[in-house]
């Protein structure tokens, strides 16, 4: 039997800054087990009819084990008790953006917290001139570390790539840790998903190439939570049109085929 884990942070929890938003992984996921007249999969291709702008709810096969706020160590510590003792089959393991803003305002001055992440942290910083290298490989190895032990559970992994930052990022550039964000953090983005595109035994779920807008490097504001309307929301979280434009990678590979899904508003009609 079909049992299928979303593990991350927020934005794999379907957590903005201040509320839930409709659509997450978790409750797109669902609709490919339970026969919903929403998605529909063809010979060669699949839809995912949402222009109606359905409500969704979550429930098994598919369990929602994301947790704003984790790390990578958060979620190193969690998986054996919320993914390996739940037998999954399948496991969307998608890190978030914490790890990235942590790791610079460490390097521009803030104070570390007790814990083993930052104390790892602090190291990879001090161990090297080139620490930014340094930092990516500190992420990664706690990543390529809970997809090895998934994997030995004889389970399927789909790993997603980190998101860019928010639109709303671009706010803030007059702020100096703003400006770290846009330039070391961005870079840093890039190096751990360098990595994460090269881990061997998972099928890679490229989130970051599906949100970026390549000229200013963040995320297009049309998939940013808060953004473009209301110019508001935070730099770290994706709306309901960034899930779904994630939730169409995700969808292609697990059904190995291409996937068109039809949103609301209309100018987002097809993804």
């Amino acid at each position: 039997m079909e049992r299928f884990i979303v593990f991350g942070a927020s934005n794999a929890a379907g957590w903005s800054e201040i509320h839930m938003v409709g659509y997450h992984p978790s409750n797109l996921l669902r609709l490919l087990y339970i026969k919903s007249d929403f998605l529909k999969i063809g010979a060669d291709s699949a839809t995912l009819d949402l222009s109606k702008k359905p409500e969704l709810e979550e429930g098994t096969p598919v369990l929602n084990e994301g947790f704003p706020g984790d790390t990578v160590y958060d979620l190193a510590d969690r998986i054996q008790s919320d993914v390996i003792d739940n037998k999954p089959t399948s496991v969307f393991l998608w890190p978030g953006l914490n790890d990235i803003t942590y790791a610079v305002g460490l390097m521009h001055g803030q104070e570390a917290q007790d814990d083993a992440f930052t104390k790892e942290i602090v190291i990879a910083i001090q161990k090297r001139k080139n620490s930014i290298d340094s930092l990516a490989g500190t992420i990664y190895a706690q990543i390529w570390g809970m997809n090895d032990l998934i994997l030995k559970e004889k389970c399927k992994v789909y790993l997603g790539t980190i998101p860019p930052f928010s639109s709303a990022l671009s706010r803030h550039l007059s702020d100096p840790l703003g400006k770290a964000y846009f330039n070391e953090g961005s870079v840093l983005i890039k190096k751990v998903n360098e990595k994460i595109r090269g881990t061997k035994g998972a099928s890679i779920v490229d989130a970051y190439t599906a949100l970026v807008d390549l000229e200013s490097g963040l995320m297009k504001p049309e998939f940013s939570y808060g953004a473009p309307k209301e110019r508001s929301g935070d730099i770290l979280h994706l709306n309901d049109n960034g899930q779904l434009a994630v939730a169409g990678v995700l969808f292609q590979a697990i059904l190995g085929k291409p996937v068109r899904i039809i949103a609301c508003p209309p100018g987002l009609a097809q993804i």
